[in-house]
């Protein structure tokens, strides 16, 4: 696989269409019909291009770029704006869309933007667990210890502690010559 790509549409067509197109390139593909499906979708799944039919006032506004923008590796956002609506485009860059592609639009000019963008993406080895990540592995090391398993569940909790410290240990190195 060369990556996920998250397809946000409106329309079930379009949206299947590219969704399709994207699959036969070697993506893995997961589709939401607009922003809050979206937001649930990024929070719950590694996704590395967001493609955004953004034409649509959804009553939203900006919302999912700005919640892209807070992840802790925000994956680059693509918009896919119809002819004429040419300030849907600027904006989006302006609050920091990778790039965008007006509707319509030939097939091999998203392939690039696609390809383009997973270059620029935060490599998955760099990201560290979030939170949530780091408490499912301590239930999990939790359900293993009740299981009657301790030395599986002290594995699992020894694996997720060197890797936390891994990370705050190269954080701290980064921010030592900032002072």
């Amino acid at each position: 696989m060369k990556g996920c790509v998250l397809v946000v549409a409106p329309d079930e067509g379009f949206r299947a269409g590219i969704t399709a197109r994207l699959r036969q390139d070697g993506y893995r593909v997961v589709g939401a019909a607009d922003q809050a499906e979206a937001m649930g979708l990024l929070d719950h799944e590694r996704v590395d291009v967001v493609v955004w039919h953004c034409a649509q006032n959804d009553g939203w506004g900006w919302i999912l770029l700005d919640h892209v923008r807070g992840l802790p590796e925000a994956p680059p956002v693509i918009l896919l704006v119809p002819k004429g609506q040419v300030q849907h485009g600027i904006e989006g860059m302006r609050r920091g869309a990778f790039d965008d592609l007006l509707i319509p639009f030939a097939w091999e000019s998203l392939q690039e933007k696609v390809a383009a963008a997973l270059r620029a993406a935060p490599k998955a080895a760099k990201k560290k667990k979030t939170l949530r990540q780091r408490w499912e592995d301590f239930m999990v090391a939790a359900a293993f210890a009740e299981a009657g398993a301790p030395d599986e569940a002290r594995r699992l909790m020894e694996a997720s502690r060197s890797k936390t410290a891994a990370t705050t240990g190269s954080e701290k190195k980064r921010g030592e010559g900032k002072e």
